[in-house]
């Protein structure tokens, strides 16, 4: 069980959960940072915690900022 190390595939994944989880994405947008931790644990619990945290991290900002 190696670390999903694919950028598309944790980009897919932040995307999916963006769309799940819409309330956080909220929060997220109206200016609460933490919300964004309650998404990468969403990402873990997909990727069953093989995705690195910190990419995990920087797909949903990017995906959120855009």
């Amino acid at each position: 069980l190696g670390q999903v190390r694919d950028d598309a595939e944790i980009a897919r994944i932040a995307e999916e959960v963006i769309e799940a989880n819409p309330k956080p994405v909220a929060d997220y947008r109206g200016g609460k940072d933490s919300a964004i931790k309650f998404l990468v644990g969403q990402v873990m619990r997909e990727t069953r915690g093989r995705a690195d945290p910190n990419e995990a991290q920087a797909a949903l900002r990017a995906a959120l900022d855009a």
